[in-house]
């Protein structure tokens, strides 16, 4: 079985809610490379999970990209850096 990114980011999404039930707390985020580009699109859907966010970028995924993930790329081009064809320009 095969995510889509969305699916990836609401299930830590829904990590960092079950984090917060149980302690009380909102919880940090933090992410490297892929994972920093999940946990920007995470903050992007949810700002009001996560009470800070953390990048330790890497790879084809950067904070240049920031900007593209909040406001969007397409779909397209999203499938494609993800699978080493290139980052969205």
């Amino acid at each position: 079985m095969e995510w889509e990114l969305e699916e990836y980011v609401s299930a830590i999404a829904g990590c960092l809610v079950l984090v917060r039930c149980c302690t009380g707390q909102r919880p940090h985020l933090l992410g490297h490379s892929l994972g920093g580009t999940l946990a920007m699109l995470c903050v992007a859907r949810h700002p009001d999970v996560p009470v800070s966010l953390m990048l330790a970028p890497g790879g084809r995924f950067a904070l240049a990209n920031w900007r593209q993930l909040h406001t969007g790329v397409d779909r397209q081009a999203q499938q494609e850096a993800v699978a080493g064809k290139g980052v969205p320009a």
